[in-house]
């Protein structure tokens, strides 16, 4: 009570001393959900002391001076026949009853400011952001870049008083890790340290913001954000529940469209609807990964509840699965809205393509109980739309077997408050080769390929045979070239089907034909084959078999399936086996609808919500803390206005974010340095104790794939390779690719990724940082360190330095980016000296000992 008093005081608001203050806030906690701005169930709002004495529907809930005779108080007790409030959750503890029932006791007083909740839909972020004018600033250091307009203002009306400038070799270090991931060269450093000018600094930015490693270290942190996962499940059983094999190439879509500067919007209408966007663009395709990793084959259910979680969160900035079983207790979005959202996923489901090179991959099927879905290595996997009206069930208690019937299959929308105008749904008709990919040239030419491969392999046996073996050569080589004409007959029949050349119906009975006789002659060599075969002894598998199948079992089996063949061949028929599945010709078009609603320039989260997360791979903390909801129950901006401008700027740059990066790290707010005087900073500390006014750069430790990235680089094994499947987690300490390459997944991730807080695949919006014995280890001990340490120590004497002065120079150079001050200097002198090793052997160990410098670690 005396806290709230003098928070009132400091507010300018007279004291509480009926204690209402006390009394709201834990209303705010556990009632206003219901009974609030955004819903008052039973026509009862708990908001303000006024709302409390109006009462509800059936009268009064509160009487003053008689706590025990008021119904607010008996209902959070339970008293009687009354149900317990709230309906949810755990119930309110002794003291916090007796905090109310004690407001009620002293006459129910109400402060003087007494005001309910704002409107819901008032909510600054459900508001389109505002296009302000940076505020001019007196300081000319500050008044360069819009960004450090909005930043030394907000530290001028608070009276905080900023850093001075990072020196050049910390900022170099700085902006190269925060664009590539890695750690500047000596020669980079050594050419910025003569020329650190705001031109030359600008050149730098630019040469980091087109370099590969760009996409590759910004990938990571989107991947993040998108939930990239390896498939996983039960891989001690070979068996797929959660994400899919393949999906690598989504990783690697995700690092090539950042390289390429390809807009924010098009990457999230591309990740979300590809198929329906450019359904034969195999540039593009790979990006439905996003969809894809949310699969989880046991229950579909599952995929599309993460579908819709995941969508809300990493978009919208909205924690839209909080609607799922009731309406939204703090942002307006209703139950309703939840499955009406949900419907936009409803005809998902998985296709295998063809990639080019690759063998055709398993085709894809649907989840049987007991049955285990192996991984596979070839193709292209993405999603497509089944149906066009495939039905959404609104169900109940968040169980999809409570479905209510009644209210019939729910159409795809968006959250009324968030629609500007009115939402329409357009089905897409898809090209004939997206339908039927046999149709592709690629696939028609590699077919083609294959089967003249195979008549040259086997005219070669024929002419190498004799005897008995030379007949089976010749019936192979038959079952060869009537193999081919097999083929050119499928193929002149898909062209009479699907491009109309030729008598369609006369074409198929010619294929039909062409494969029951090449379905004769297979048998045939299968009867040759085994009236060939000699006597085997049983293998261990045909020993326990019931049954071990004799040679004589084997060309009466033969024999049946010749038979079979002949009788099939003097059927009539049109149907021939397709070179590929054959998909629906039109996608619903609901999931490009919604891509394209999110992407709307009138939609006033999207664009937010992306320049937080890139303000935070920046400057450490994010403008909104909460990254992924924006809602009522999120954080405040702490720079609403700057937040706004970088939303429209981001907007206005046709949502490029190289720009954007390019703006945040030439700005001054970034190239301040992390440490002010010490009478400085404890005067800063008293108003801004966390820095949330950015007086000064805030430090922070490299991410886990940084460190070890960093390792390889210095030590000049870093393999620069882009692209390809995922990397086995166990080659993590042998294998010099990127980090980003390595498998992750919820089973496992690569050692250096588990010990540095690498992501967590579930949700990682942000992630954790944590400070642990284990990672001091393995940067002293490790397999990666004690050879990646003794490599370093070798480029270095490769260039042959003059003396040990110089190694420990070039070394600090390589490694931390900067030059040993005199006391580092004189220790690390006195350790190659005293170590007791041969020199070589102490120039090792102290190459790997500068990994476990505090200054490797961290980015000033």
């Amino acid at each position: 009570m005396l806290f709230s008093n003098l928070v009132l005081l400091i507010l300018g608001i007279p004291p509480d001393p009926g204690g209402f203050v006390e009394a709201r806030a834990i209303l705010k906690e556990r009632c206003f959900p219901c009974h609030g701005a955004l819903k008052q169930k039973a026509g009862l709002r708990l908001d303000s002391a006024s709302f409390i004495l109006k009462g509800s529907e059936q009268g009064a809930v509160a009487t003053p001076g008689k706590p025990d005779e008021s119904p607010l108080i008996q209902r959070v007790k339970g008293q009687g026949k009354l149900k317990l409030m709230p309906p949810e959750g755990k119930p309110l503890k002794p003291e916090e009853i007796e905090t109310l029932a004690s407001w009620i006791r002293s006459g129910m007083k109400a402060p003087k400011v007494d005001i309910g909740e704002d409107n819901p839909a008032l909510h600054w972020a459900f508001s389109q952001p505002k296009a302000v004018e940076p505020p001019a600033v007196a300081n000319p250091q500050w008044n360069k870049n819009p960004i450090d307009r909005f930043l030394y203002q907000a530290m001028i009306e608070k009276g905080v008083a900023p850093a001075g400038l990072a020196n050049p070799e910390t900022l170099l270090r700085r902006v190269t890790f925060d664009l590539t991931g890695l750690p500047p060269t000596v020669e980079e450093l050594e050419r910025f340290h003569k020329d650190p000018s705001p031109k030359a600094y600008e050149a730098v930015v630019d040469r980091l913001l087109a370099s590969s490693a760009y996409g590759e270290r910004w990938g990571r942190h989107w991947l993040d954000v998108w939930r990239y996962s390896d498939w996983y499940g039960r891989r001690n059983a070979n068996d797929i529940l959660n994400s899919y094999p393949m999906i690598w190439r989504w990783r690697d879509w995700t690092v090539n469209s950042l390289n390429q500067g390809k807009p924010y919007d098009r990457m999230v209408m591309e990740m979300l609807a590809g198929d329906e966007l450019a359904p034969l663009d195999r540039e593009v395709l790979p990006a439905t990964g996003f969809v894809l990793r949310n699969h989880f084959r046991w229950n579909y259910n599952r995929w599309m509840r993460d579908m819709v979680e995941h969508t809300g969160k990493a978009f919208l900035g909205l924690t839209i699965q909080c609607a799922h079983c009731h309406d939204h207790k703090y942002d307006p979005v209703s139950q309703a809205d939840y499955f009406r959202l949900r419907a936009f996923f409803e005809p998902l489901q998985v296709r295998h393509d063809r990639y080019p090179g690759e063998a055709p991959p398993r085709p894809f099927k649907k989840y049987v109980v007991s049955e285990n879905w192996a991984p596979f290595n070839t193709g292209l996997v993405r999603v497509f739309d089944e149906g066009l009206e495939s039905p959404t069930w609104f169900y109940t208690g968040g169980d999809e077997r409570n479905r209510v019937k009644e209210k019939g299959s729910i159409s795809p929308g968006v959250p009324a408050f968030l629609a500007k105008e009115k939402f329409a749904v357009h089905p897409v008709k898809l090209p004939k080769e997206s339908v039927y990919p046999g149709l592709q040239e690629f696939i028609r030419q590699e077919e083609r390929e294959a089967r003249a491969t195979a008549v040259a392999k086997a005219q070669e046996g024929v002419n190498k045979t004799q005897g008995m073996k030379k007949k089976l050569a010749e019936a192979q080589l038959t079952a060869a070239r009537l193999d081919e004409k097999s083929l050119f007959a499928r193929l002149a029949a898909d062209d009479a089907r699907w491009l109309g050349k030729g008598d369609a119906v006369q074409l198929a009975g010619k294929a039909a034909k062409s494969e029951k006789e090449l379905n004769l002659v297979r048998a045939e060599l299968a009867l040759l084959q085994a009236e060939d075969a000699p006597p085997k002894a049983p293998t261990k598998q045909a020993k326990k078999a019931a049954a071990p199948v004799t040679q004589d079992q084997a060309i009466a089996n033969a024999k049946k399936a010749v038979d079979a063949a002949k009788t099939k061949l003097n059927e009539e028929s049109i149907s021939y086996t397709p070179l590929t599945p054959v998909y629906p010709e039109v996608s619903s078009g609901r999931r490009l609808a919604l891509a394209q609603w999110i992407v709307q320039a009138d939609n006033p989260l999207t664009a937010r919500v992306a320049v937080n997360h890139l303000w935070k791979g920046h400057f450490v903390e994010p403008l909104v803390a909460t990254t992924a909801d924006f809602g009522r129950n999120g954080a405040r901006p702490t720079h609403p206005q700057l937040l706004d401008w970088l939303a429209m700027e981001f907007m206005k740059q046709g949502w490029k974010m190289k720009p954007l990066h390019r703006l945040m790290v030439t700005s001054r707010g970034y190239q301040s340095s992390s440490s002010q005087t010490e009478e400085a900073l404890q005067a800063n500390k008293k108003t801004d104790p966390n820095n949330r006014l950015l007086w000064v750069f805030p430090s922070r430790r490299l991410e886990a794939e940084a460190v070890r990235d960093a390792i390889l680089a210095v030590s000049g094994n870093l393999d620069r390779s882009l692209g390809g499947k995922e990397i086995h987690i166990n080659q993590g300490m042998t294998t010099p690719r990127r980090s980003i390459y390595f498998a992750h997944h919820g089973e496992g991730q690569m050692e250096f990724s588990e010990t540095f807080d690498g992501a967590n695949t579930n949700d990682c919006y942000r992630r954790v940082e944590s400070v642990r014995p284990q990672q001091a280890l393995a940067l002293a001990n490790s397999a990666l360190a004690r050879e990646e340490g003794a490599r370093f120590s070798r480029r270095i004497q490769a260039l042959n330095p003059a003396d040990n002065q110089r190694f420990i120079h070039l070394a600090f150079q390589l490694a931390l980016s900067r030059k040993p001050n005199a006391e580092e200097m004189e220790l690390s002198l006195r350790f190659l000296q005293g170590s007791g090793k041969e020199l070589e052997l102490a120039r090792h160990d102290f190459c790997q000992a500068l990994f476990s410098h505090p200054d490797f670690t961290t980015l000033r």
